[in-house]
């Protein structure tokens, strides 16, 4: 109960500070990405490689050219290009994708790294750039979750804010998500901004950022806007729809030409990209291609692990942030749920707002233990102690209360802004001063200091300072009297619970305050979980160790090539974790390969296609070659590999003695290294992973020429 006070009384910049921190650590734990997450990272690495050093190599010829005209030598001062770039070809070119995506989110988060990128440790090792750039998107999500946070502060309180990043940093797939590559991502960024300038009542700045997140980024956001809008037009009538297609159609046209404009111009045709993902769900209904799950799913399941324990306070908040907040995450979520294909993070937006129902029960209770005066009050939780037989506020003194209050906290910050402005003033004055000016007042205090100049004295104002100082000090007494002397709703004195009911609350609030150590530990098992589940990362890190420590010693760059099963390329690869120079393979299927190295070329209709797309190689040109295989391709190992190891020597691993002939070119291929990865829970007390499973998912065999 103690550690939940003491954590929400923290200052708002230790809180967003932890905020940072924390997705920062994520970054840390699971540097790599998954599959859904390769477009996106492969694009930044692409932009960063590729991408700006040509825009850079043409902009460097075109001033050399200029410059001769004028009779001007630029080639001397201008850094030249080092590295021929002409033969690399963008990710998208070999693997595009069924659905194409924008790169203009990359794009931006490329140009936030592109001064990392030329860190000489980073140029050695592109894996710092990968983390450099997750951390980049990460920062920006915080920087949207600070905004939105200050504007839920605005409306329903300071304490509810602080509750919502408390609640923020207990979770974990919130800040996990933040830094994750993902469109979803790049649309959270923009959906949070949005959502703060809804809270504020900013229209325009509302309106125009729908236009972006829905255009170029994820066109599902509609359906959260769409409701916001209508909530807006019909329900409180604070926007027009004049003003709404007034900003909304030319923003609208503003966002279409912009990703038209980039997206054709990177994917070598007349596209946009949102369009072709809407087509392909909707129209052609293909998206349950990839997996269907019950419609109450993301009721059951996305929500309750998102949100963990705080999602069983998300209904208890007041009336004001229900009939808002609550009712419209709902009805998204609802309608989204008609689509079959269902994931996390297509409702990630609304994890922040459900966070603020949460945060705002928390407050209720927080702020009734703590007497904060006039109280707010649960509307369902009122519902459910009428129910009970307890004496609870109406509706209209409960919405009565909550007005006092936030007009109250209004006009707290706006004499807070004044009397900044008056502090800063007379900082500018410097020594001049007013007869009117005093010193502070104590909130009990019985007398009040005027201030003088030195030894100037004003006798001739003394009674109308006088009768000042009066109305003052009885301002000031007013203000901090005891609250026992408060008649108001919400006075100790009119509304003394019962005791069983006092106790309830109590009770209440110690249920709050152990939750949130709750979260912690599955937060810090999630964490452990993601940790193991990036077996291709694992992989592909130990290979490249190998690569530079031992085989580049003896062979050339050139004469070494690697091959990433399906499972080792969506676990953790990317072109960030590949060495200048060697040649890495990501087939879709290694009995191609096999057959390849053992039979010749492959049928010729599909060889001919492997090979124009630059997929296949023909690994007889490669002294070394390495390969990633995974559980799949056990069976077909079988008919090649045989084990030579004794009891003794295989006792610990098993894989000392495997060797594989799969062909003429490689006879020699032997079991390195088996990686394991995240399979589940384990509670065996027998058991070496306690509470973290793994087992073994990817097998990396060496072969020699």
């Amino acid at each position: 109960m103690g550690s939940l006070i003491s954590i929400l009384v923290m200052s708002s910049s230790i809180q967003f500070t932890a905020l940072t921190v924390v997705s920062v650590i994520f970054v840390l734990l699971t540097p790599f990405t998954k599959v859904e997450e390769s477009f996106s990272i492969q694009a930044i690495h692409d932009f960063l490689s590729i991408g700006f050093p040509k825009v850079y190599e043409r902009t460097h010829s075109w001033l050399v050219h200029s410059a001769e005209h004028f009779n001007c030598s630029l080639d001397t001062h201008l850094p030249k290009p080092s590295i021929n770039y002409s033969y690399h070809r963008w990710d998208h070119q070999d693997f595009p994708g069924v659905v194409s995506r924008s790169f203009v989110g990359p794009a931006v988060i490329a140009l936030l790294t592109l001064p990392f990128s030329f860190i000489p440790q980073a140029i050695e090792d592109k894996f710092y750039v990968q983390i450099a750039a997750r951390i980049n998107l990460a920062l920006l999500v915080v920087a949207g979750f600070n905004s939105y946070a200050n504007a839920v502060g605005k409306k329903f309180g300071s304490t509810t804010r602080r509750a919502l990043i408390v609640l923020s940093l207990t979770q974990f797939h919130f800040l996990y998500y933040a830094s994750r590559p993902l469109p979803n991502t790049f649309a959270l960024i923009l959906t949070l901004f949005a959502t703060a300038f809804w809270i504020q009542k900013r229209f325009k700045r509302f309106i125009f950022l729908i236009a972006l997140t829905v255009v170029i980024f994820r066109f599902e956001t509609c359906l959260l806007f769409g409701w916001i809008l209508l909530y807006e037009l019909f329900v409180t009538k604070e926007m027009s729809l004049k003003k709404l297609f007034a900003v909304g159609i030319p923003s609208g046209l503003f966002a279409l030409c912009v990703t038209i404009g980039f997206d054709s111009l990177i994917w070598g045709k007349w596209l946009w990209p949102e369009g072709d993902g809407v087509y392909f769900n909707i129209y052609l209904n293909k998206s349950h291609e990839w997996g269907t799950q019950h419609f109450l799913w993301y009721f059951y399941s996305a929500i309750p692990r998102s949100l963990l324990l705080s999602s069983i306070f998300v209904p208890f908040c007041t009336k004001r942030c229900f009939k808002s907040l609550f009712i419209i995450s709902f009805l998204f979520i609802f309608t989204y749920s008609f689509l079959p294909h269902k994931e996390l993070r297509f409702i990630i937006y609304v994890v922040p707002i459900l966070n603020t129902c949460a945060a705002n029960t928390v407050a209720i209770m927080v702020e009734k233990f703590e007497g904060t005066k006039p109280l707010p009050e649960s509307w369902l939780g009122n519902i459910v102690l009428k129910r009970l037989g307890y004496q609870v506020p109406s509706d209209e003194e409960a919405e009565a209360a909550d007005r006092e209050r936030e007009q109250k906290e209004r006009q707290e910050e706006e004499e807070s802004k004044e009397r900044k402005k008056k502090k800063n003033k007379s900082k500018g004055d410097g020594a001049k001063q007013t007869p009117t000016q005093y010193d502070a007042i104590t909130p009990y205090g019985s007398s009040l200091r005027r201030r003088g100049l030195g030894k100037h004295s004003y006798n001739g104002v003394e009674e109308q300072l006088d009768e000042q100082y009066s109305k003052i000090t009885a301002a000031i007494l007013e203000k901090h009297k005891s609250p026992s002397v408060d008649k108001k709703f919400g006075s100790a004195e009119e509304n003394e619970e019962p005791p069983s009911l006092s106790c309830t609350f109590i009770i209440i609030f110690i249920v709050m305050g152990i939750h949130i150590w709750c979260n912690v530990g599955c937060t810090v098992y999630a964490s452990l979980a993601s940790w193991n589940n990036y077996p291709g990362g694992d992989a592909i890190l130990w290979l490249n160790d190998q690569i530079k420590n031992n085989d580049l010693k003896q062979y050339r760059r050139q004469d070494i090539g690697v091959y990433i099963s399906n499972l080792g390329a969506q676990t953790g690869v990317t072109r960030f974790l590949q060495l200048e120079g060697v040649t890495y393979d990501k087939s879709p299927a290694f009995s191609l390969i096999a057959n390849k190295t053992v039979a010749g070329p492959l049928n010729r209709k599909l060889g001919k296609q492997l090979i124009n797309r630059n997929i296949i190689h023909d690994f007889s040109a490669f002294k070394i070659c390495y390969l990633i295989l995974e559980k799949i391709d056990v069976p077909f190992l079988q008919q090649y590999c045989t084990s030579t190891s004794s009891s003794k020597s295989g006792a610990n691993t098993g894989i000392e003695g495997v060797v594989c002939n799969f062909g003429d070119n490689t006879k020699n291929c032997r079991i390195m290294k088996v990686i394991n990865g995240f399979n589940g829970i384990d509670l065996g007390l027998d058991s070496k992973n306690v509470v973290i499973k793994t087992t073994p998912m990817l097998w990396i065999f060496k072969c020699f020429k």
